[in-house]
């Protein structure tokens, strides 16, 4: 009932500022898209170790939008702190509860198997034909791995600028020693 109610007085709000040609502003689409999300995660939240993922993933993204205060972060950058959420679930779990850990480490390589796999097979042929409609999946493997090379290799300060949304992906790659510049 929630996650109707939710989509029902979206589609209202939108009905309504068509109708009367209001414009929407940013504070009002982030905030009812927001609401949107939060009540189809949190509904369909049943506690498992995948939901767990999703949930820190979810976070960490809403703490990227928070601290970045406005500014541009481009989409490899905004799954990247997704992904380096999740990966300190892991870590907060390693210390906390090694049954938990264990039961969210196979979940997160299972994610991987599918980031690693087919995803990065799909980006794979994409990259050979230049013409080919931009998909948002194909950030999922690059941000992916350079999450885990920067949780492995960076400070906590570099990370939280990451977070702040004061590094490209330029610097990102400059970091960990893989640009050409």
């Amino acid at each position: 009932v929630a996650q109707l109610s939710a989509f029902v007085i979206a589609i209202v709000g939108v009905v309504m500022l068509d109708r009367y040609g209001l414009e929407l502003d940013q504070f009002h689409a982030l905030y009812g898209f927001s609401c949107i999300g939060a009540v189809g995660i949190l509904y369909s939240y049943r506690g498992t170790p995948a939901d767990d993922l999703i949930i820190a993933h979810e976070f960490a993204h809403a703490l990227q939008i928070r601290a970045s205060r406005g500014k541009f972060v481009a989409p490899i950058v905004r799954e990247l702190c997704a992904f380096l959420g999740e990966g300190a679930l892991l870590a907060h779990a390693l210390h906390r509860d090694a049954a938990r850990h264990a039961d969210l480490l196979a979940v997160w390589r299972a994610d991987n198997a599918r980031y690693f796999g087919a995803q990065s097979d799909r980006l794979q042929a994409a990259l050979l034909r230049p013409d080919a409609p931009y998909k948002y999946f194909w950030n999922y493997p690059i941000a992916r791995h350079l999450a885990i090379q920067i949780a492995e290799r960076c400070s906590p300060d570099w990370i939280w600028s990451l977070f702040e949304g004061e590094k490209s992906v330029r610097d990102v790659l400059r970091e960990l020693g893989l640009s050409q510049d």
